[in-house]
């Protein structure tokens, strides 16, 4: 409806581009822009206004927000069983704390847990995934997004 207003004097009937050229020059289907004007028109014979809706949170936004949670679950050694051990022969990785965006010297560690499916499961019922709900109003994590997670912030964990 806004793309419509831009290029609208009047109502929607009286546009100065037709719906084809219109669309030739966003990309746009004709229908949709058809359908843009024919709601315009609705809104200025009703004389009402729009509401602005906000848009549902992105799996990039979770997956932002959930990688400090995973992180420190890398890192627990009080889990049922621990998702990982220290690799005591291994020199330290540099990677990139998200609780804190900096650069940090850790230690390697080993995966205890030996499929993905075993790891998402374990996250699941873990306190950190919890805490990650408690915080951002019940959000899930899919194990999509789990793996995407534990590719980007577990660069210092390797399988046995």
């Amino acid at each position: 409806i806004a793309l419509v207003c831009v290029w609208h004097n009047g109502t929607a009937s009286d546009a100065t581009m037709s719906d084809r050229e219109m669309a030739q020059q966003t990309g746009l289907p004709r229908a949709q822009i058809s359908m843009a004007r024919d709601r315009l028109d609705d809104i200025i014979a009703e004389n009402s206004q729009v509401k602005a809706v906000q848009r549902k949170k992105n799996c990039n936004f979770i997956c932002e927000k959930a990688e400090p949670f995973i992180y420190n679950w890398l890192k627990c050694e009080d889990g049922d069983p621990s998702p990982t051990r220290l690799d005591t022969n291994a020199k330290p990785k540099k990677v990139i704390d998200p609780n804190t965006g900096e650069s940090v010297d850790e230690a390697r560690r080993i995966w205890q847990i030996n499929t993905q499916y075993q790891r998402f499961e374990a996250f699941l019922n873990s306190p950190y995934y919890a805490a990650f709900q408690d915080q951002y109003d019940n959000r899930t994590i899919g194990s999509t997004s789990f793996q995407k997670i534990l590719d980007k912030v577990g660069t210092f964990v390797d399988n046995p």
